[in-house]
């Protein structure tokens, strides 16, 4: 798909989103197609998904087609990076809760 009008794979995504919703893409759109129900239809089934997506992830597979996911699957699109000063991890604080815990050089953040 190598330079088609389609090819996201060039594109920041998360400004892409950002400029389209604010109406300022220049005419880009955002190519989402849908493939949820193809993919949990194969894994439902027992069956392979074909070359090259078998062994991916979701994410990885809208990777490799350079596309974003549906609204209901963004975030599982993108990869958390954070800069060396930030610290993240969880801890379980019973069966049924875990906290989420992000330390700042300027703050903490619980939720």
């Amino acid at each position: 798909m190598k330079g088609r009008l389609t090819d996201n794979r060039n594109l920041n995504l998360a400004k892409l989103h950002h400029d389209v919703i604010r109406g300022k893409s220049g005419g880009k759109i955002i190519w989402q197609p849908r493939i949820l129900c193809w993919y949990y239809d194969k894994l439902f089934n027992g069956e392979k998904l074909p070359k090259p997506f078998d062994g991916m992830t979701l994410p990885e597979i809208y990777r490799e087609l350079g596309c974003s996911t549906r609204i209901y699957d963004y975030n599982e699109c993108f990869i958390k990076e954070y800069p060396s000063s930030v610290v993240s991890y969880s801890r379980k604080l019973s069966d049924l809760e875990t906290g989420y815990i992000i330390e700042t050089p300027e703050a903490m953040i619980s939720f």
